[in-house]
């Protein structure tokens, strides 16, 4: 995981900011047996030895945030960002392809008592 983060101050009332996520990350089981069970179904298939076979789980995420601040009063102030987070599943056999791209908007107002 690798984060990012810069703040630069434009004027005594407004701010930017960025911020920077990289994650890597990758799981997977490592094989085991499980005894028979005393009283089995018919159909009993009970070979979980391939288990390690299909549980491998990889993913990358990359995410980008560029937000401002504007304080237009002594206790108030909007604000505003935009993020966009990329995913990309290299096991995608797994839960199905979950690899995409999400943006995300906010825009709200802050007020002290």
């Amino acid at each position: 995981m690798l984060f990012l983060n810069a703040v630069f101050n434009t004027s005594e009332k407004t701010n930017l900011y960025l911020d920077g996520n990289y994650t890597s990350a990758t799981y997977s089981f490592n094989p085991f047996e499980l005894p028979e069970p005393e009283e089995a179904p018919a159909n009993w298939e009970g070979d979980f030895s391939q288990i390690n076979e299909y549980s491998d789980l990889g993913y990358k995420i990359l995410s980008a945030t560029l937000g401002g601040n504007w304080k237009f009063a002594s206790r108030s102030s909007l604000y505003g960002t935009f993020t966009v987070m990329d995913f990309q599943d290299d096991q995608e056999y797994v839960y199905g392809d979950l690899s995409g791209t999400l943006y995300i908007t906010t825009l709200g107002m802050r007020i002290g008592f």
